[in-house]
């Protein structure tokens, strides 16, 4: 973990934050502490001299093959695996949310951020996880993709979606560090 990363707790004061997006905003301010307290995600607060510089948040989920509408795609992900029996889905935490405060949102804060959680699920994990999703608004795509993450495109019926299921496999990241 990075220094300044909280969990958010049932007594958090939130400060200013603002990430020029209403509805990350609301969820951060308003909705993270019913979601932390049903079990549903857990939230992370990155803060440093007082202020809040980004949060995220996580949760339990899977990868799977009926979300590729793309079978070379799939087949890539399994093929990452080194076992023979091959399963129709795998693991995955999915962060729900990632955010930014606009005042940091130049200088790498969200990618040292995003490797935070990656490093997070590679050392010291209590549960099997081998891939990180995300339903990435597309104006982030460019983002994720700068951190890795992969498109795992989904039937035609999500074309029109604000956001793209993406992946980033866990195995690359253990092997970098």
């Amino acid at each position: 973990m990075i220094p300044g990363l909280i969990r958010l707790t049932d007594d958090y004061n939130f400060k200013y934050f603002n990430c020029e997006d209403s509805d990350l905003n609301d969820f951060f301010l308003n909705e993270a502490k019913s979601y932390q307290k049903s079990l549903l995600a857990v939230t992370y607060i990155l803060e440093t001299n007082g202020e809040i510089v980004g949060f995220f948040c996580v949760s339990n989920d899977r990868i799977c093959a009926e979300d590729a509408s793309v079978k070379s795609r799939w087949r890539r992900v399994k093929d990452s695996l080194p076992f023979p029996k091959r399963r129709s889905s795998y693991p995955a935490v999915k962060i729900g949310r990632f955010a930014i405060n606009k005042k940091f949102q130049t200088g790498g804060f969200g990618s040292r951020l995003m490797n935070t959680i990656k490093y997070s699920f590679v050392i010291g994990n209590k549960t099997g996880c081998r891939f990180i999703i995300v339903d990435a608004y597309t104006r982030s795509i460019n983002f994720y993709e700068k951190n890795g993450f992969i498109e795992l495109p989904t039937d035609g019926s999500s074309r029109n979606s604000k956001t793209k299921l993406m992946y980033f496999d866990l195995g690359v990241f253990s092997q970098m560090n």
